[in-house]
């Protein structure tokens, strides 16, 4: 089955089948056309992931079996899905990823920019939210900050009301135990400077008049 009885195959089912079943989920509001539908779509809101990877030291877990399924193969290396244009060759381990490679060889690229003036348009979504975000970015609104002169005025104000100003000082009051002055300390065993000048003199003089 190539891609435009897939889609033919697709759209008659979704006019068979109307999707009459709505999510419950406060904002939600999506509808699916059986209810094994709702209930799987209803695990992304509770975070609810019933299938577990079984390989040692790896236990993801999973919403549907078919997306454990994919990752077992992240194990086992199995890549059923190859592509089928001539010199290619290359083979991935889900549908999904294959679709996305066949548009390199198509030119399908249905992720086009919705910006004014340009048509650019990329193979997958992740390449165009790229290009929305480095070429269409909008600008982050400027605030406008103070000077650093105001900021410094502000919290000069501040500081000085929030502090508290020191207590003024009282004046020294006498102890009721006045402090004694003691007097310098004095040797004893030796006499006094002046005594010891003029004991010497005494003697010099005594000894030059009986040389005379």
């Amino acid at each position: 089955m190539d891609i435009a009885e897939l889609i033919h195959t697709t759209e008659t089912v979704s006019i068979r089948n109307p999707k009459r079943h709505q999510c419950a989920w406060p904002g939600c509001g999506k509808f699916f056309s059986r209810p094994s539908d709702t209930a799987r779509h209803y695990r992304i809101h509770t975070n609810d992931r019933p299938f577990i990877c079984d390989v040692p030291y790896c236990g993801k877990r999973f919403i549907q079996r078919s997306a454990l399924t994919v990752h077992l193969r992240t194990h086992s290396g199995e890549r059923p899905h190859s592509c089928e244009f001539d010199g290619c060759g290359k083979s991935f381990s889900d549908s999904s990823s294959l679709a996305r490679h066949r548009r390199i060889h198509t030119g399908n690229r249905p992720y086009r920019c919705q910006a004014p003036d340009c048509s650019k348009s990329y193979t997958k979504k992740m390449f165009l939210i790229r290009h929305e975000q480095k070429c269409h970015a909008r600008p982050q609104p400027r605030v406008d900050s103070p000077s650093s002169f105001s900021i410094l005025s502000s919290s000069s104000s501040i500081s000085s009301a929030s502090s508290p100003s020191p207590p003024a000082l009282s004046p020294l009051t006498p102890t009721s135990n006045p402090v004694t002055l003691l007097p310098p300390p004095f040797c004893h065993s030796s006499p006094p400077l002046t005594k010891t000048l003029s004991s010497i003199f005494n003697e010099s003089s005594a000894s030059l008049f009986a040389t005379m």
